[in-house]
C-alpha cells in the first residue's frame, strides 16, 4: 500500500469507528476503558492522528461488537502474515550458505516451508473477508496479482478496482 493509500485508509478507518461507536451509543470514555487504553487514544483513532496495529483493530471491534471493524481488522492482519511469509521465504532464500549453516539449514527449510504451505490458507481468509469499503456504493479495492515470480497465488493490491 502506498503511503498515500494509507493515510486515507487511516482516515477512513478513523471516520468508520466514530460512526459505529456514536451509532452503539458508546462515549470514547467507556471505550477506552473496556480496551484499556487512554480515552485520548480513541479520539486520536478517529481523528486520524494515530493508526491502530491489526491487534488492536480486533479489539476494538470486540469492544463495539463491529463485524464491519472485525473484518477490517482481520483483513489487515492476514495481509501484514500475507507479507510477512513472503518477506521471510524470500529473505531466507537469500542468506549465504555459511550462514545459512551457522543458523541451521534444515530449520530454514522448515521455516520456509511452512511460510509456503501458509500462503494458500492464509490467500484463501483473505477472500473470505471483504476488503474495505470505506466509501458506501464504491467498490471495494484490491486485484489479484502473483505473490512471487512463478506464482499463481494472487495477493490483493490496494488502489486497484476488484475485477
Amino acid at each position: 500500500m502506498q503511503a498515500g493509500a494509507k493515510k486515507q485508509a487511516r482516515k477512513n478507518y478513523g471516520k468508520l469507528l466514530r460512526r459505529i461507536r456514536l451509532k452503539r451509543g458508546v462515549s470514547v470514555r467507556h471505550s477506552a476503558k473496556r480496551l484499556g487504553v487512554d480515552h485520548s487514544y480513541i479520539s486520536k483513532v478517529e481523528h486520524n492522528k494515530t493508526a491502530p496495529p491489526w491487534s488492536r483493530m480486533v479489539d476494538i471491534a470486540y469492544v463495539l461488537e463491529s463485524p464491519e471493524l472485525r473484518d477490517i481488522g482481520e483483513h489487515v492482519a492476514i495481509r501484514r502474515f500475507l507479507k510477512s511469509t513472503e518477506i521471510m521465504i524470500v529473505e531466507f532464500k537469500g542468506l549465504s550458505p555459511s550462514l545459512q549453516e551457522e543458523i541451521g539449514t534444515r530449520q530454514i527449510e522448515q521455516l520456509t516451508n511452512l511460510c509456503s504451505a501458509l500462503r494458500p490458507k492464509l490467500v484463501a481468509a483473505l477472500h473470505h473477508r471483504p476488503a474495505p469499503d470505506w466509501d458506501i456504493g464504491k467498490p471495494a479495492l484490491w486485484s489479484p496479482v502473483p505473490a512471487e515470480r512463478g506464482s499463481a497465488e494472487p495477493e490483493p493490491q490496494v488502489g486497484k478496482k476488484r475485477s
